[in-house]
Formats: structure tokens, C-alpha cells, sequence
């Protein structure tokens, strides 16, 4: 006897595999329904009853054609369904239900995968092609397989990761889940890049190193590079907060060494300290006048080519599936130095320019400019002429956005420009916790914490002289053994002695030597003490607004940050 199977084929009847399908729906119900007995003599009336219809039909077809060899074949739901009447005709009602709820998740899974196979197939076709994010082309090969694989990891985060309440909130469209596509594989979305530590020191590729830049033509080839790279290692956009702060440094090499060549062929002088060049020095622009204007021409043509260069790049080179460029975010604005500034307008006029032999508005990168009182917001202060040329780009080119700095909610060290305020993502180095201040609750960095609340109690100075501290009231933290828990105490070490502590899941930790780590293999082990491999202990418990018991699926559906446990890398 064959047995049809759905997709056609035929196989050998197997009574074993009745017997084992009863013993799963018992066993799903708990070890005091197992019984091997009734499992044993539903699947052998079964098989009997099949049989004895095998045979009555062979001696009807052999009465007509004697000669004939009949295959007789039984499609696998007719067996399924004698399973089912047989089981409910017997004492063991419950065992029968939770049967029939495994075949109807057995039809759920069928049909699902008939879904996504047909869904697959019309992005094979290029049936209905939507340019996700209008930066996927679904045409191309990339595309076709980036769409395709999408449909299965968000299959896999819906069924595998995701609570039932939420998915079918999402199923139902009650909520969307944006980047579902990420949501089983992707660990950060839309981060910050350390632009000034990068191109300060160098960084490491997959396939090789790159050495620190010393130009800014070299420094805005490598943002591009670093935004790229990072790009692939995370889903969403990547940004600068504060570009032209970053690369200021850059435009001050530039300008000492086009300052040294216009001393050697402009002036025949070289004895010039490379120290004292310097935009800013009015004795060496007095006593240099023609070497100093050289300088700044060719500093300022190399600047704007640089800008053009990077937007170029950012539009035009391809390093996501379905030739997508990276989703890029710069801010700037705030920089008053003759290098910032220079930086700031390069960027304005390469935004106005546009790109290609059309000049077309660049999709990438968004452009946000800073706004702020005191700084670029109204006519004398220093960076008000940015301002009107950001308002100019605005209106021809939709960029930039405008950030109001103002923000009643905004905290800043105006000496800091990690603190000020930008947009996508968050400040590289600080670390997010969650708290309550007056039964108030705050998702925002420890440095953020600490202006705040620097301007609400009193602070004070430890006996070393130099750290800080701040005694706190009606404050709790949140803890991931313990939940919120009382915090009493603020402290800020300005120690030199700081460790950057890399995770192999892309996050980092900025802290001092002495900061405690708790860990799987070796228990309490200091930041200094760490070793590579070291596996850092992280939890799976998120706070929850409404305070019951929280889960996975409710942290990441109310977009806190998720941590998972990782084997922890220094380099």
C-alpha cells in the first residue's frame, strides 16, 4: 500500500508514524496521558481497515482483468482523518483535540510555506517591486536576493522571536515592526560613528588597516570608507553628530602644508615653525601676506573638492544587497573656527552644487544643521552667515534639516560637542541606562544624567580634588536583577586612566580602568583585568512601562536597546 503525500510523491505506508503522531499529541498534553497501548491499537485498525479496503478493491479489479497489477494508494488525509474519528470515538477526547490542533499547525506551516515560496517568486519575476526605502533596486541581482531573504528572516522573527501578541498585532496591521527584515540577525540600528577617534588613529577592516589621515581630502575620502564599513556591520542609517568639529583638525593640516609650499615657492623662506602656522595667526598673515592667502585659496579648494568628493561618494558607491548606498546622516553648524566653518560652507556649497553631470540633489547624506542661539540664529552672531546658506540649500535642495539646540529638554556642555544635541542615533562612548526622577522616566546617556541633574542638586568635589560627586534624591535606576532600585549617588571621574572596552556584538563600553565587570567565567573581574574571549554576563530582562514582568519581545516592541550575551573583545 502507498500513501500519497501533498506534494505528489508516493511512499511506503508506515504504521509506526500514526503511533508516534498519537504519542506526540499525548505527550504535548502531559506524561499522565501517555499511553503506548491505545497509540499501538488505533494505529493497527487503522492500518487494518486500509488493508481490508486494499484487498476488496484488488478482487474487484482482478474479476475484470485477472492480468492486472494494482498499486493501490491512499492519500495521507484520508489516513490523517481516520486518526482523527478513530481517537474521538475512544475515551481519550483530549488526546483527539490536541491531535487536530497538530494538524492544523501542520497546515499552518504548509500554507506559510506555499506563501513565502510564491512571494519569492514574484520577486524573482519582478512582480510588484516596491524599491523598499526607495534605495533598493529590486531589478538587480542584489535586490532580488536581498528581498527574497528578507521575507524569510521576518517569517523567522515573527514565529521564532517575536511574542504571538505581537506578531499578530503586526499580522493584523495594528502595529508595524519597521525593519522586521533585521530584527533576528541586526543588533544596532541608526548609531553614531567616532569619526574624530578614527581618523585620529587609524582603524581595522576585515581585509586590512587604514592609517590616520593628514589631509582633509584624505579625511573626507575615509568618512565615506568608515560610514561604508559600518554600514555593513548594522541595519539603518549611520552619522556623524558633529562633522565639522571632527574634521576641522583636517583642514588645519592642509593649511600648514600649503602654507610650507607657498614659503618655498612664494616667499623662498623656510624658516617658519610648522607650530606657529595656523589660520588664526595674524602675525604670520602680516608678515606672510601672499603665502597666507595661497595657503587659504588652496586650502579652501582643496576643502570644497573634498565635500563634492564625499557627497559623490556617499550617492555613488554601492555597499548594501539591491545596490543601495549607505543611509548617512552628517551634523554640523556650531563649529565657529575659521577650519569648522570652512568645513560647514563646503558642505552647504557642495549641497547646492548637487552631483553628477546634471547637477541632481543628492539623496545621501542628510544633511542636519545645528541650530542655536548665541552661535548661528540671529544676524552678528559668527555663524549666522551659515545659517542663511543652510536656509539657501534648504529651499533648493530640501537639505538640510534644522535641529533646534534651543530644546527646553536639551542639556549641553557647551564645551562638549559630544552633548550637543543631533540627530540619528546616540553619542558614541555613553552609555544609555533608564531611571526616574520624581516617578519620571529618562532612556538618555550617564553623561546626560549628569548635566541634568548637575543643574538640579548640588555638586561636589571628592578629596582627590579633581572627580565629582552628587548626592541624589527621589531617584531610581533601573537594574536588570533587581529593577528599579534606589540611586543615591552621582559620581564623575575625570581620570586620564580611561579603558574603550569593544563587545563582539559591535557595542562598546567607555570606562575607567577600575569599573567592575560581572563575568560567566571568571566572576568579578575589573575593566583593566579583562581578557579577550571573557564572556560579559548581560540580561535578558528590559524594564517595561507598566512594570509586570518583562519580556524580550515588550523591550525591543518599546525600542530599548537589547543586549544579549557575548563573548566581550578588546583591542
Amino acid at each position: 500500500m502507498k500513501i500519497i503525500k501533498r506534494n505528489g510523491s508516493l511512499e511506503d505506508f508506515d504504521r509506526g508514524k500514526i503511533e508516534k503522531a498519537i504519542l506526540g499529541a499525548m505527550e504535548d498534553l502531559g506524561a499522565d496521558y501517555r499511553n503506548a497501548g491505545v497509540a499501538r491499537r488505533i494505529s493497527r485498525e487503522v492500518e487494518r481497515e486500509f488493508l481490508d479496503k486494499e484487498a476488496q478493491e484488488t478482487l474487484i479489479a482482478h474479476k475484470d482483468n485477472p492480468n492486472l497489477l494494482l498499486h493501490y494508494q491512499v492519500p495521507i488525509k484520508d489516513i490523517e482523518d481516520r486518526v482523527e474519528e478513530k481517537l474521538m470515538g475512544s475515551h481519550c477526547k483530549d488526546v483527539a483535540r490536541q491531535y487536530i490542533r497538530y494538524r492544523y499547525k501542520k497546515k499552518q506551516q504548509r500554507d506559510k510555506y506555499e506563501n513565502i515560496k510564491s512571494a519569492v517568486k514574484k520577486i524573482i519575476k519582478a512582480e510588484s517591486v516596491n524599491n523598499s526605502n526607495a534605495n533598493v533596486d529590486e531589478y538587480s541581482f542584489g535586490g532580488k536576493k536581498f528581498e527574497g531573504a528578507g521575507l524569510l528572516f521576518k517569517d523567522i522573527a515573527l514565529s521564532d522571536f517575536i511574542s504571538s501578541e505581537v506578531a499578530k498585532a503586526h499580522n493584523e496591521n495594528r502595529i508595524y515592526i519597521h525593519d522586521l527584515d533585521n530584527w533576528a540577525t541586526g543588533m544596532h540600528n541608526c548609531s553614531f560613528v567616532d569619526l574624530q577617534r578614527l581618523l585620529k588613529e587609524g582603524f581595522v577592516t576585515r581585509n586590512g588597516d587604514v592609517r590616520p589621515a593628514n589631509s582633509i581630502s584624505t579625511a573626507m575620502q575615509l568618512v565615506a570608507v568608515i560610514f561604508q564599513c559600518q554600514s555593513q556591520v548594522q541595519f539603518g542609517g549611520v552619522a556623524s553628530a558633529h562633522i565639522d568639529f571632527d574634521l576641522a583638525p583636517y583642514v588645519k593640516k592642509s593649511f600648514k602644508k600649503h602654507f610650507q609650499d607657498g614659503l618655498e615657492f612664494v616667499e623662498n623662506d623656510k624658516g617658519v615653525s610648522i607650530a606657529d602656522i595656523d589660520m588664526n595667526n595674524q602675525v604670520l598673515k602680516n608678515e606672510y601676506p601672499k603665502t597666507f592667502r595661497y595657503a587659504y585659496k588652496m586650502t579652501k579648494r582643496e576643502c570644497q573638492q573634498a565635500a563634492q568628493g564625499l557627497y559623490h561618494n556617499l550617492n555613488t558607491l554601492e555597499s548594501r544587497p539591491g545596490s543601495q548606498v549607505p543611509f548617512t546622516s552628517i551634523n554640523f553648524g556650531r563649529d565657529t573656527s575659521p577650519e569648522g566653518r570652512m568645513i560647514s560652507k563646503s558642505l552647504l556649497e557642495a549641497s547646492i552644487d548637487g552631483i553628477g553631470k546634471y547637477h541632481k540633489t543628492s539623496i545621501f547624506p542628510i544633511t542636519i544643521f545645528q541650530h542655536k542661539k548665541g552661535i548661528n540664529a540671529y544676524p552678528g552672531e559668527p555663524n549666522y552667515d551659515l545659517k542663511q546658506l543652510a536656509l539657501k540649500s534648504l529651499s533648493q535642495r530640501i537639505y538640510p534639516n534644522f535641529v533646534n539646540c534651543d530644546f527646553s529638554e536639551n542639556i549641553e556642555d557647551n564645551n562638549n560637542p559630544d552633548t550637543y544635541n543631533a540627530t540619528m542615533g546616540c553619542v558614541d562612548g555613553a552609555e544609555i541606562i533608564t531611571y526616574k526622577y520624581n516617578n519620571i522616566m529618562y532612556v538618555e546617556s550617564f553623561q546626560r544624567m549628569w548635566f541634568r541633574f548637575s543643574q538640579l542638586f548640588h555638586v561636589n568635589i571628592q578629596p582627590n580634588g579633581k572627580d565629582k560627586y552628587i548626592d541624589l534624591k527621589d531617584v531610581v535606576i533601573y537594574d536588570t536583577k533587581n529593577g528599579f532600585v534606589p540611586c543615591l549617588r552621582l559620581i564623575r571621574n575625570f581620570s586620564s586612566d580611561w579603558l574603550d572596552i569593544n563587545f563582539s556584538d559591535g557595542r562598546r563600553i567607555l570606562c575607567t580602568s577600575d569599573h567592575p565587570f560581572e563575568t560567566e567565567n571568571r566572576g568579578l573581574v575589573l575593566a583593566k583585568d579583562l581578557q579577550e574571549n571573557d564572556s560579559i554576563l548581560a540580561s535578558y530582562n528590559h524594564v517595561f512601562v507598566n512594570e509586570s514582568k518583562p519580556n524580550l519581545s515588550q523591550a525591543c516592541f518599546l525600542g530599548f536597546m537589547v543586549c544579549r550575551k557575548k563573548e566581550k573583545q578588546l583591542h
